[in-house]
């Protein structure tokens, strides 16, 4: 309990050691603010825990984490033996910030690296040949890890984190892997995650997701994005989601996917899916579709890119060519005043998410090559442009044009000889100056 404020300090070579519960904080029931955390390692080569919650800051998180930063490595490999002739299984719940969250996480930026998972043991011991068979045995040791770039389990919220996810893992008996969180029963809202995850070898199906591995009934995923490369071995592979029985809306998928079942957004029974897109390269050798859910889950307005995936199902969201992707009018029912953003300079042309980007003030900058003048503009509408030609600090002449200008950069073209020291001038509809950056002696 109570508050821990780092102050901006930061605490480099961090070592998260091997206990049933483990981080900076074992549990941590207060607040944990404005701290920073850099190479940071945490690791486990244990043999006799039944169960872990392991992450860089807490193991479990009942209470706030807000304003950190945090980079490290996380590497698990707890070889559990079991009995003879019997399964033995353990759960490991691994994050970048904790194993386990009941409370909630806010504007936190994670690097994460990972490339050392291993759960899953097993040992045979054969008789020699002049002993019955019978006395042959074998050990097992079999885990199902929960791995999240901010917690492996989710019961609470994570909201406004720019997470960076490069997870590697080697064997394990099952997993749910996310790039936020790797089971998520609570609400994920707001946040960023580039990923590279790999599941290489898995003995039971696993669920693989951008955002999350596995989303239970009642969660929620909101106005997210997720890019990258995320590939499961014998897995259930989204770009949100690996497996949803919640709902997700106002989120994206940019990337690749690699896995036996594959949803641009994610697969699972009755998911609500709205207002979402996927733009994914896709490689399976099992279902895929375009938006994923099945037939009894409702997916309103929601579309994938079929010209980059080549998925070819309908009622699964709506195939669009990659052109038709990068056009509003293709996006029916969708908020572009308060949710979605479109410009052809920002995201490749896709619509983009409008608390992602802190869009520019207007401005404009001269291609003295091309003879052009680049105008940046937050409000679209009808302009007066002036380019003035300055010859010693004289005007030498000008040329005036009444122009649509679009929100975003609009190129406006002149029989001028352009060079520095000439100046741009820009009126509104209303004739009121439109306050331009001086760079250049531009106005």
């Amino acid at each position: 309990s109570g508050v821990f404020d780092g102050g901006g300090y930061t605490i480099s070579n961090l070592t998260v050691s091997d206990f049933k519960i483990s981080g900076l904080f074992s549990t941590n029931s207060g607040t944990i603010k404005n701290l920073n955390i850099v190479t940071a390692d945490a690791g486990m080569n244990s043999k006799n825990i039944i169960e872990n919650n392991m992450g860089i800051l807490a193991g479990i998180n009942n209470g706030c984490i807000l304003g950190c930063n945090v980079s490290g490595v996380i590497n698990y490999n707890n070889l559990l033996h079991g009995e003879k002739n019997k399964d033995y299984f353990y759960d490991a719940y691994l994050g970048g910030i904790c194993g386990l969250n009941n409370g909630k996480i806010e504007k936190v930026n994670i690097d994460i690296l990972s490339q050392d998972i291993q759960a899953y043991f097993y040992e045979h011991h054969s008789a020699p040949s002049y002993i019955a068979t019978a006395n042959s045995y074998s050990y097992y040791g079999q885990g199902k890890v929960r791995f999240g770039g901010v917690a492996g389990i989710n019961n609470g919220i994570i909201n406004d984190c720019i997470v960076n996810a490069d997870v590697s893992l080697k064997e394990v008996y099952s997993a749910n892997v996310g790039g936020i969180s790797g089971e998520n029963a609570g609400k994920i809202e707001k946040n960023i995650v580039n990923n590279n995850l790999n599941l290489i070898k898995s003995h039971s199906f696993a669920h693989i997701g951008g955002i999350s591995g596995l989303d239970n009934e009642n969660s929620e995923i909101y106005n997210c994005k997720s890019t990258g490369w995320v590939i499961g071995d014998y897995s259930y592979v989204g770009g949100i989601a690996g497996v949803s029985k919640g709902s997700i809306s106002f989120s994206y998928f940019i990337g690749n996917l690699n896995g036996s079942y594959i949803g641009g957004i994610g697969n699972g029974n009755n998911v609500n899916v709205n207002n979402c897109y996927s733009v994914s390269d896709v490689e399976s050798n099992g279902t895929v579709r375009g938006i994923g859910p099945d037939m009894y889950s409702v997916i309103t307005d929601s579309y994938y890119d079929q010209t980059v995936s080549g998925a070819t199902d309908i009622g699964y969201g709506y195939p669009k060519s990659t052109i038709a992707m990068k056009m509003q009018r293709t996006y029916v029912n969708w908020d572009f005043d308060n949710i979605w953003g479109i410009d052809e300079s920002i995201n490749d042309g896709y619509p983009y998410l409008l608390w992602e980007y802190t869009l520019p003030e207007n401005h404009i900058h001269f291609d003295y090559e091309n003879k052009k003048a680049e105008i940046y503009i937050k409000e679209p509408g009808t302009y007066t442009v002036i380019i003035a030609d300055y010859c010693d600090n004289a005007l030498s002449e000008n040329e005036i044009k009444t122009l649509y200008l679009n929100k975003g950069y609009n190129s406006v073209y002149t029989n001028l000889n352009l060079e520095i020291g000439d100046k741009v001038f820009v009126w509104n509809n209303l004739k009121e100056f439109l306050p331009m950056c001086k760079s250049m002696c531009i106005y």
